[in-house]
């Protein structure tokens, strides 16, 4: 009787340990293809870093273009100013500006006399 409990306790131990056997295997197979998939993970995390990398620079390369192109436009505007200033200036120090500008004043002064004289012989005829 105790060489058959010892028999079955045998018996037990072996279905245990061929149990924790088969899921010692499974568990192994399963820790493998994890460390499969991180390595995959990894693999694509640095291709994926890498391009984000290059798409980084490309950003502070356009980043730059934009600055040096605000810049140019920044110079074109007061090259441009200057350019009409100097070209006002020729353009009034031109003789026959000068001659104009000295004909209308004559003629605002003339304008001017005659409707001071028109007013007196308007306020004359209201009398």
């Amino acid at each position: 009787m105790m060489q058959k409990q010892f028999q079955n306790q045998q018996k037990n131990m072996q279905q245990s340990s061929q149990t924790l056997a088969n899921e010692n295997d499974s568990l192994k197979k399963q820790i493998s293809d994890l460390q499969a998939n991180l390595d995959k993970m990894t693999l694509e995390r640095a291709k994926g870093s890498g391009s984000s990398k290059q798409l980084e620079m490309q950003i502070v390369e356009l980043e730059n273009k934009v600055m040096m192109l605000e810049e140019e436009k920044r110079q074109e505007k007061e090259a441009n100013l200057q350019n009409k200033e100097e070209l006002n200036k020729k353009v009034n120090n031109l003789t026959q500006v000068n001659n104009m500008k000295k004909m209308i004043m004559d003629k605002n002064s003339h304008i001017k006399t005659l409707r001071d004289r028109l007013s007196k012989y308007e306020n004359l005829d209201e009398d």
